[in-house]
């Protein structure tokens, strides 16, 4: 059968969320043809079953273990039989018109490789979805809450780009993962995302291995999606922060070199220094800030993979 998408989401104990995303898929389709691919990080609710039920037509993986968010969407991007592939996140809702726009920008932009599209949360607040490619500086500023105070200034706060308001469509560095649309002439270029990372960073990886082979990244303002999971939660999470701080190294390691490992340490230590100080003025979260950064500062300095259990 030919496709004209192949969407993918890997899920992880969302069986609520994700069968949703698939309904939401389907809703939207029209006239377009979508190969839906699901592949489930070995969850402990029921979400196999639902799928399976309630979705007979899905490609599913069950897989045993978690596998992570990198190996997990390439086991499914093997599949794909269409000339466009979208990495979609469990907690996305597409709205109308969604595949009308992936599809027009590709036809238009022939130089555009990855697609995103503006970002939603659940009250209709636009979310912060694409940014700079990361750099010494901007992890400097960012450690030292430099980023934070001078918010508006893209000197200062350039990752996160605080000088756009994500209502223009442009070429951007890159988009994040939530919904992540790809040219089949890409992945035929510079193949899939990179296992070594767990997650995180893999789709900032991919996005500058992209624009090294010469595609762009584009960023649509005037289409948008429903992302639930994008608030800011008021809880330090400290998997989520160790997961981060592992790929941020393989990153930098990967593109930038060993030599800038001293200086990503002193970042982090001082990054440390900051969260503590912010977690003091604020009642509750100071032993699980320390905890968080200390844990993660001890996974850099013992040269932790991305994707190493983390216990």
């Amino acid at each position: 059968m030919t496709y004209d998408f192949s969407v993918g989401i890997v899920n992880w104990n969302t069986a609520e969320l994700v069968c949703s995303a698939i309904q939401s898929i389907y809703d939207l389709a029209g006239s377009y043809q979508i190969q839906v691919l699901v592949a489930d990080n070995n969850s402990s609710d029921d979400s196999v079953h639902q799928i399976r039920t309630r979705f007979p037509q899905v490609h599913l993986e069950a897989n045993q273990e978690n596998i992570g968010f990198a190996r997990a969407h390439n086991q499914l991007w093997q599949h794909s039989k269409a000339p466009i592939h979208i990495l979609l996140n469990s907690d996305v809702r597409l709205l109308n018109g969604q595949f009308e726009s992936v599809n027009h920008c590709f036809q238009v932009h022939p130089e555009v490789g990855i697609y995103g599209p503006q970002m939603l949360d659940g009250e209709g607040v636009v979310q912060i979805s694409c940014r700079r490619f990361p750099s010494l500086w901007r992890q400097f500023c960012m450690a030292s809450g430099v980023a934070k105070i001078l918010a508006k200034n893209t000197h200062f706060n350039g990752t996160v780009m605080g000088d756009f308001d994500h209502r223009t469509s442009r070429p951007v560095d890159q988009v994040i993962g939530s919904f992540f649309a790809v040219r089949q002439s890409v992945w035929q270029s510079i193949g899939f995302l990179d296992e070594l990372f767990f997650m995180y960073y893999e789709e900032v990886d991919y996005c500058l291995r992209a624009r090294k082979a010469g595609f762009l990244t584009y960023f649509d303002a005037n289409q948008s999606v429903i992302h639930y999971g994008g608030a800011s939660s008021k809880q330090v999470k400290v998997a989520t922060m160790r997961r981060t701080v592992r790929s941020m190294r393989t990153f930098f390691r990967k593109h930038s070199g060993p030599l800038t490992w001293w200086i990503l340490l002193f970042c982090l230590s001082l990054e440390t220094v900051t969260r503590t100080v912010y977690a003091l003025s604020h009642k509750g979260q100071t032993a699980a800030t320390l905890r968080a950064c200390c844990l993660a500062w001890l996974d850099f300095v013992c040269f932790r993979p991305s994707n190493q259990r983390i216990t």
